[in-house]
């Protein structure tokens, strides 16, 4: 029995040692004792991101795209949620400031379900200078913000367009806020005022896909 009791011991106290240098090596102690090194995170260039005004559907249909602007999601799980949901609702891609944001960490990466590893993610200096020169170029910015000038389910989202997202506690910045062609919002029934920014997210975009679905099938049997 004491020899049976050392032995355990020991193999515990290896066992906790392993999952000591895991946990230094990954930097938290959520992982199931593997890691990986792999190369830091590649963001795209913006201007191969809108370089393009169409998005070819499955069925080789050119559809206008739909981009994801975010102003100060500083969380990186947040991020990452916003992201799986607008791959989820076909966006083609995201922009980022180079400041006051989220990095694109582990976390995020978790977050996002993968999304953050296909999805384009530009990283642009200023949100309100990239939107003001999209504008120039044809896009439709649409801000998401409380109060707004629409209900989400009262505008017509077509073209190409930029459909931005701002904090949950300062909401969209009022340069960012200046550039948006419209704002939006959910209208909330209870005794919260808001949602979460990654629901919301989800909530808009959707609404922006199935609408342009639905105009699409309109299109086909006509």
């Amino acid at each position: 029995m004491k020899s049976g009791t050392s032995i355990s011991s020991s193999v515990t106290s290896s066992s906790n040692e392993i999952r000591r240098r895991g946990d230094a090596i990954v930097g938290t102690s959520n992982h199931q004792g593997l890691a990986l090194i792999v190369k830091p995170f590649q963001y795209s260039d913006f201007s191969s991101l809108i370089s393009h005004t169409t998005r070819k559907s499955e069925g080789g249909v050119g559809q206008p795209k739909i981009i994801l602007g975010l102003d100060g999601i500083t969380d990186p799980h947040n991020l990452g949620a916003i992201v799986r949901s607008a791959d989820g609702a076909g966006v083609y891609g995201c922009i980022l400031p180079s400041k006051y944001s989220a990095p694109i960490t582990p976390v995020a990466i978790k977050a996002s379900a993968g999304a953050l590893e296909s999805m384009p993610i530009a990283k642009v200096p200023r949100v309100s200078e990239t939107l003001k020169h999209c504008k120039q170029h044809g896009w439709n910015i649409v801000g998401t913000a409380v109060p707004a000038t629409a209900r989400y389910t009262d505008l017509v989202y077509s073209g190409p367009t930029i459909i931005v997202i701002g904090s949950e506690g300062e909401g969209l910045h009022p340069s960012v806020k200046a550039q948006c062609d419209v704002l939006v919002e959910i209208p909330m029934h209870g005794a919260v005022a808001s949602l979460n920014a990654s629901v919301a997210a989800g909530i808009v975009l959707f609404q922006a896909r199935a609408q342009r679905l639905s105009l699409q099938h309109s299109q086909h049997t006509t």
